[in-house]
């Protein structure tokens, strides 16, 4: 479950962060879903935040987030619609990583769906040139 995360809308103002209550209120939310959503939006513009880079910024801390952590928070996310992932693949086919688009709201990325061979609606993956044409 390795990619590339991408803020879907917010931003920074002098070294403070606005979000909407809407995530940090959500009963249906884990609390690790809550605590990951607040550091992404944390964030600065253009951060690489990757699972290995979220993982590394808290190493040794008491707020250590493992790859399991990650994972079942990103699950929760998606579930409710704070965050939404497509793979990334190159035109011949071959799997790069995952995209992922995250809101401090529920939202709709707006990205072609189609079925998959079980026949649940899935996001289309994105189509790139060459594996290095992906976030330089």
């Amino acid at each position: 479950m390795n990619g590339r995360f991408m803020r879907w809308e917010g931003g920074l103002s002098h070294g403070y962060h606005t979000v909407n209550r809407a995530f940090s209120q959500d009963k249906q939310l884990t609390p690790n879903a809550k605590a990951l959503m607040s550091y992404l939006l944390s964030l600065p513009p253009g951060w690489k935040a990757t699972i290995k880079n979220i993982m590394r910024e808290f190493e040794g801390t008491p707020a250590y987030m493992g790859k399991h952590f990650i994972q079942t928070a990103i699950k929760s996310l998606e579930s409710r619609g704070y965050l939404h992932r497509r793979q990334v693949i190159t035109k011949d086919g071959k799997f790069v990583t995952w995209q992922y688009h995250y809101s401090d709201t529920p939202f709709d990325p707006k990205w072609p769906k189609r079925e998959d061979k079980n026949g649940q609606v899935k996001y289309a993956p994105l189509v790139i040139d060459q594996k290095d044409d992906w976030w330089d």
